[in-house]
């Protein structure tokens, strides 16, 4: 691997553009939408893509006056999937799961699957809005097939934001949890933090339910909640959460302060943490926020990729070390709404995946002292990023895509050689 990143290192230091695309695939149906959430590659090169199915009105056709399905190798309704593609881009198998979304994929340490997402039903009649949500998980082999389907019930909406496992094969999963119902349907939700702990089984350990940012509510932002927004593996089966404080009603009372983001890191049983508070813009209007998207982290640093929403937007990227402090922060290229992921190259590269103002998919590459290059794809649509993975020399990126009123999986395969 050394001569990879000393060649990866040379080639970026010189102006010559050595990133190749090796295929670009559009996945999906013309009849459903497929929103993909979240992706992984296991040792073979094999990607592995989560996220929403739904039918619409296309899924329907008329056929000698009679209404029938459009594609009779589809379900009906709204289900999770699974998508397994070859290394050269090819459908290996597609399966739907039990539930509404899944929002998380993680590759365990003895090879197998697990996903995570959020499944309506569970004790829905409590509350007439139909609001009320669990937590699930499953795990899946290399060819698709599940085992230990569980459910983490919650009274109200819970929906995982992050899953990452400990070195027993045990998963954590962060979540938000609404902690009451609103009827003007979350103009005034009450909700916590969520952490839950599992066995190598999915069977939960611990459940939180309701964590409150207690480390907050005497600093200078009186914080309401902690909303987390992503999540990291750390060293020794710790994890990092980075996302915004949210303040009183009203919001954060220092309207001269941008609003504040935490990055915050958990041992594996939620008791012992440490929280950096961190700001993207030193002053704006009270209204405009930022979020914080996506991070990784290794045994030194942690990479934060988020947008804020100020009226002329931008991407950012903070760079931490292990103990929270800042080795710098940039803006960078990005347009309003559109939502960075970023993944690790090695110990000192990582490469962010965004969405130009032109609708271009943008990969941008930063090193320990800030942007060195990059990598723009053909514009599309009404596009968003999802996920980037890095496998050996490529990275394999996963974004969505819209066609017509169909929402569309797009991937490509970057190789940096």
């Amino acid at each position: 691997m050394k001569w990879f990143f000393s060649l990866f290192i040379l080639v970026f230091s010189s102006q010559l553009s050595a990133q190749q695309v090796v295929w670009e695939k559009v996945l999906g149906s013309n009849v459903a939408d497929f929103d993909s959430r979240d992706a992984v590659t296991d040792s073979k090169g094999n990607t592995y893509i989560v996220g929403r199915y739904e039918t619409g009105i296309a899924f329907f056709k008329t056929v000698n006056g009679q209404t029938v399905y459009a594609d009779t190798t589809l379900p009906f309704g709204t289900s999770p999937f699974v998508w397994k593609i070859s290394p050269d881009g090819k459908l290996l198998k597609r399966i739907f799961l039990p539930g509404i979304e899944a929002q998380h994929i993680v590759l365990l340490s003895d090879n197998r699957l697990a996903v995570c997402g959020f499944m309506n039903d569970y004790r829905e009649k409590n509350y007439e809005q139909d609001r009320g949500q669990g937590v699930f998980s499953v795990f899946l082999d290399s060819t698709l097939e599940g085992s230990n389907y569980n459910i983490y019930p919650s009274f109200y909406n819970s929906t995982p934001f992050g899953m990452t496992f400990d070195s027993e094969n045990g998963l954590i999963i962060a979540a938000s949890a609404f902690t009451g119902p609103d009827p003007n349907i979350g103009l005034h939700d009450v909700y916590s933090l969520r952490l839950i702990r599992t066995n190598d089984q999915g069977a939960t350990l611990r459940d939180t339910i309701c964590l409150y940012p207690v480390w907050f509510t005497k600093s200078k932002y009186y914080a309401r909640t902690f909303d987390g927004l992503g999540l990291a593996k750390g060293a020794d089966d710790s994890f990092w959460l980075c996302g915004e404080v949210l303040g009183t009603e009203g919001g954060i009372h220092d309207a001269r302060t941008s609003n504040p983001m935490a990055l915050v890191q958990f041992d594996k049983d939620f008791r012992k943490m440490t929280a950096k508070v961190f700001t993207h813009r030193d002053r704006f209007r009270n209204e405009v926020g930022a979020y914080v998207n996506d991070l990784t982290a290794s045994d030194k640093y942690v990479f934060v990729v988020g947008q804020d929403l100020h009226e002329t937007p931008q991407s950012f990227v903070f760079l931490f070390n292990t103990k929270g402090d800042t080795i710098y922060k940039k803006g960078f290229n990005g347009d309003f709404g559109e939502e960075p992921v970023v993944a690790q190259i090695d110990e000192s590269h990582w490469a962010v995946l965004n969405v130009s103002k032109a609708d271009e998919f943008v990969i941008s590459f930063f090193d320990l002292n800030g942007l060195v290059k990059e990598k723009r794809f053909k514009p599309r649509k009404y596009s968003k990023p999802k996920a980037l993975i890095v496998h050996g020399k490529e990275l394999i990126a996963v974004g969505k895509i819209k066609e017509g009123e169909i929402e569309k999986m797009w991937v490509s395969k970057l190789r940096l050689d």
